[in-house]
């Protein structure tokens, strides 16, 4: 089975064991299906949109920015949502 898994990290190197331990969960338990692993900000390939996929998980770092590092981006995207959120 094609399994894609859509996450939000833009560098893997800058993310922590614990968010890597969880994105490849489903690999390293169910290890007889293909994974594709797609950051969310990267440009979707002509080869991606040919694969034919069974299932597609979200893992939480596609839906959430706080594991954004180093921490001082994460700060300045909360100082912008709230000057956005305030106006």
């Amino acid at each position: 089975m094609n399994i894609l898994v859509l996450h939000g990290f833009k560098d893997l190197s800058l993310a922590r064991n614990t968010s890597l331990n969880h994105l490849y969960a489903f690999e390293r338990y169910a290890p007889e299906h293909q994974y594709v692993y797609h950051c969310a900000y990267w440009y979707v390939s002509e080869q991606l949109k040919q694969i034919d996929f069974c299932a597609i998980i979200l893992d939480t770092s596609f839906m959430s920015q706080r594991t954004v590092r180093p921490r001082k981006l994460l700060y300045d995207l909360q100082l912008q949502t709230i000057v956005i959120t305030t106006e």
